[in-house]
């Protein structure tokens, strides 16, 4: 069961994106949130940043931190 958000991006429309996701890093205090946007096929991951009783933003990761990230998703069989 995938777990469906509306954000909006860069311009202030609204996109519906299928979280598939969240990884948290307890070491560094940070959470990633794996993502596929509507009606698109490639996985996005972003950092959680700013998060509020009621909204969040995502911000843009390392290369580092993606390849880290895409070793956790391949070990959880995702």
């Amino acid at each position: 069961m995938e777990n469906t958000l509306v954000v909006k991006n860069m311009d202030g429309q609204d996109i519906r994106i299928n979280v598939i996701d969240i990884i948290e890093d307890t070491e560094l205090n940070k959470e990633y949130i794996c993502y596929t946007i509507e009606d698109m096929e490639d996985v996005y991951i972003s950092l959680i940043e700013n998060e509020t009783e009621d909204s969040y933003s995502l911000g843009a990761i390392t290369e580092e931190e993606k390849a880290v990230i895409e070793q956790v998703l391949a070990q959880r069989g995702e």
